[in-house]
């Protein structure tokens, strides 16, 4: 229907009574127009915004066809094959969708409201639907992300119609170091805290149907008690599968883990290094860049004899990564208390490092986190 408009009237012919000797002439074209051109017009835009408003109802109260449902005479839905509005003209239980079956529904207007409304498109409405090509007007669009942070091995199949990716490999967290607890009451125990895991972020051409992968663990919270330190983070890789890795192979180190504190009279325990990238290398590479993880930090300690009061032990800080802050270590300034470590949150991040001071039990170090590898995939 198309969109009325109004005859404008001649500025230069309004009826002006301080004129007489035009204002019969002006008055007589003004009622002219108005009874032979404008009263008509202004009826057909009643008409247009009746049928304007009948339209608004129908897309705010179309609900989705649905095969096999009673409908009535009246009622209205939109087709999930055309998206366009469909009226109801008789009683019946509808079997074909209402875009092919002209018999028993009338086509009554366009896209409805309440689809517009609804932005995770829970009826497939597909790019042709819209008129829109994809790979002509979206190149190189992210079309999906797959994300493995469960520790151990993986397959990943690349999603169709992905051409291209940008992988995170970030490597595990090593673990934090316990603190010696002591039986005679002056002294203080710290552990380090864990390194982070190593990281790579590359870009690359998706060459092989499936890739193989590992998600690092991460390390364990050196034991205060048998005075070992906390172990290492697990490695992360990401290798093409059928091709021995010649078109991709990404390998990063995880966190190393932290010292626990054996002797009792020394001052500090040393945290875990970062990780290494080992490898990033393949034909398929199109950009890359790495990064060694973050170390963890030395702890700190006082024994009661050296210091005025009770003295301090603080177990050294958990260092962080991309996908996982580290945890600060445990602090303790009471003689007879002690504070584990704490194990990280996320990905790839270090375990921090125990307290105890004076006569307590021995302390655990924190885990470190398992690594973590994200995958966005890129059409052509």
């Amino acid at each position: 229907m198309t969109t009325p408009s109004l005859t404008e009237f001649d500025t230069d012919q309004i009826p002006d009574p301080n004129e007489p000797e035009t204002f019969h002439a002006y008055a007589f074209y003004v009622w002219n127009l108005l009874s032979g051109t404008t009263i008509g017009e202004i009826n057909a835009a009643l008409v247009w915004m009746s049928a304007l408003l009948a339209s608004l109802e129908n897309a705010t109260n179309a609900l989705e066809w649905v095969t096999g449902t009673a409908y009535e005479v009246g009622d209205r839905v939109w087709s999930p094959i055309d998206l366009q509005l469909y009226q109801a003209t008789a009683d019946f239980t509808s079997s074909t969708d209402p875009s092919l079956d002209s018999s028993n529904w009338d086509l009554v207007g366009g896209f409805p409201v309440s689809h517009l409304e609804d932005t995770d498109n829970p009826h497939g409405v597909t790019a042709a639907q819209l008129g829109i090509d994809l790979d002509a007007d979206f190149a190189g669009r992210l079309i999906a992300m797959q994300v493995f942070d469960t520790a151990g091995s993986f397959t990943y199949t690349p999603t169709v119609g992905a051409v291209r990716a940008r992988a995170q490999v970030v490597g595990a967290g090593g673990g934090g170091g316990g603190a010696d607890g002591d039986t005679t009451g002056s002294e203080a125990g710290s552990g380090g805290g864990g390194g982070a895991g190593a990281e790579a972020d590359v870009y690359f051409t998706l060459d092989a149907a499936s890739y193989a992968g590992v998600c690092g663990a991460g390390g364990t919270g050196g034991n205060g008690g048998t005075d070992t330190n906390g172990s290492n983070g697990g490695l992360s890789s990401l290798m093409s599968n059928g091709d021995s890795g010649a078109g991709l192979t990404i390998s990063v180190e995880g966190g190393y883990g932290a010292e626990t504190q054996v002797d009792t009279n020394a001052h500090t325990a040393a945290g875990g290094n970062g990780g290494n990238v080992t490898t990033c290398t393949g034909t398929s590479i199109l950009a890359s860049t790495s990064f060694e993880g973050n170390s963890g930090s030395n702890s700190f300690g006082i024994p009661s004899d050296e210091f005025s009061g009770a003295g301090i032990a603080m177990g050294g800080d958990g260092a962080g990564s991309r996908f996982g802050e580290g945890e600060k270590g445990g602090h303790v300034d009471v003689a007879g208390t002690n504070a584990q470590g704490f194990a990280c949150e996320g990905n790839g991040g270090g375990g921090s490092g125990a307290a105890a001071l004076g006569a307590v039990a021995n302390a655990d170090g924190g885990d470190g986190a398992d690594g973590i590898i994200v995958i966005f995939e890129y059409s052509e």
